[in-house]
């Protein structure tokens, strides 16, 4: 996405909030304590807080035209 070589890999998942207010508090919490903002030209802003243990793992807020808010959590997949 942002480096060319960002993507989720298969022992990854990810759940996306539409709208971003239904993310859970904490996420919303790491978020704005740890995000990059990464503005790509007046349409969309995205957001995105990495993991320092496991940079594979993220929360991204994506804003479209500042009006439209979504929030994904990336995060590894739960053994059954």
């Amino acid at each position: 996405m942002f480096n060319n070589s960002m993507y989720i890999e298969s022992d990854f998942e990810f759940k996306v909030f539409v709208p971003a207010e239904n993310v859970p508090q904490e996420c919303r919490q790491v978020i704005r304590k740890y995000g990059k903002e990464y503005n790509c030209g007046p349409v969309i802003v995205v957001v995105m807080a990495v993991c320092p243990d496991d940079v594979r793992s993220a929360i991204l807020e994506i804003a479209i035209w500042d009006r439209l808010r979504i929030c994904s959590v990336i995060s590894p997949r739960k053994s059954v």
